[in-house]
């Protein structure tokens, strides 16, 4: 019998008023029959624009499920063509994803979302965020970052109101494996000189669980790793932020409380069954010092924050 997984990619840009998220994923559950989904939220204050939308994708090629500023659409197998971002094109009818930009054309029960985005500028990570532990078998969940930070330009119109982005702020990751932590934290935020990604999870092994740290902080043009592989721990850990020790690094998040949260399909066993929340633009605050130095300690007013258990 196959066995369930899943593979999906998180695209995320922000500007001043508006951040918007795209998350395309292929995924199985076990025994089952291979699918696809797109799932887009956004948050923010999108501008009003009369422009038509003009969706070429059938409608019997997708469903939806959508509550107010998330939708999700599935996708059979044959209207899929999968690739990694670096490599190559994902397809998933007629919506283009890869490292140089993201293209959507979506439309069913009333929804309408489509546009193009270019990305440019990318700060790539030294080397795969998961470490060592890229090379450790029968992990359920592997975490991948595509860019430390990147720019992108475009417009993405959804029921006619647009959400414009001018050389504005962008990230993008990934996940595979068969199924989501149980629990575990996850946050992206950006300044006017950094941007940072932290993900702690309890993490299952042959040998037991341990809670893991896998992250970046990415500070006037270098890269901090930081990784249970580099010493990382969790000093502390709970659903509005994390406390990490790292030799003489220190990093701490602490988000407000949840607003706007969307609601997020993610793998259990590969199944899209489990549901999370998720506040694309949630002010939260990232203080990283190293001994007595402060070099971060600011509020991110529009900050990506998710948490599980």
């Amino acid at each position: 019998m196959r066995h369930g997984f899943f593979d999906g990619w998180y695209f995320k840009q922000e500007n001043t008023a508006h951040t918007l998220c795209v998350i395309v994923a292929r995924h199985r559950a076990r025994g089952g029959a291979l699918g696809g989904s797109v799932q887009v939220f956004a948050s923010g204050r999108p501008q009003a624009t009369p422009a038509a939308i003009n969706c070429s994708l059938p409608t019997a090629h997708c469903s939806l499920s959508a509550e107010r500023g998330s939708a999700t659409f599935f996708f059979p197998a044959e209207a899929m063509r999968w690739a990694h971002p670096k490599r190559g094109v994902i397809c998933m009818g007629e919506n283009r994803f890869s490292a140089e930009g993201l293209r959507l054309d979506l439309r069913d029960d009333g929804q309408e979302i489509a546009g193009d985005l270019r990305f440019s500028s990318p700060a790539l990570p030294a080397y795969d965020i998961m470490g060592p532990f890229a090379c450790v078998p029968f992990l359920e969940c592997r975490h991948r970052v595509l860019t430390l930070c990147h720019r992108a330009d475009g417009q993405i119109l959804w029921n006619g109101q647009a959400y414009n982005f001018d050389q504005s702020p962008a990230y993008a990751e990934g996940d595979c494996g068969s199924s989501f932590p149980r629990r575990y934290l996850w946050t992206h935020a950006a300044g006017r000189n950094w941007s940072l990604m932290l993900s702690v999870a309890d993490v299952p092994t042959l040998f037991g669980t341990f809670r893991g740290v896998a992250g970046f902080v990415y500070l006037n043009g270098k890269e901090l790793r930081v990784a249970t592989y580099c010493g990382a721990r969790a000093e502390a850990l709970s659903c509005g932020g994390a406390a990490i020790r790292q030799g003489q690094w220190r990093l701490a998040v602490t988000a407000a409380e949840p607003a706007n949260a969307r609601t997020l399909l993610a793998p259990a066993r590969g199944c899209m069954t489990r549901l999370v929340r998720e506040s694309p633009r949630l002010p939260v605050r990232v203080l990283l010092t190293r001994g007595d130095d402060i070099l971060i300690d600011e509020v991110c007013e529009s900050a990506s924050f998710e948490s599980g258990d």
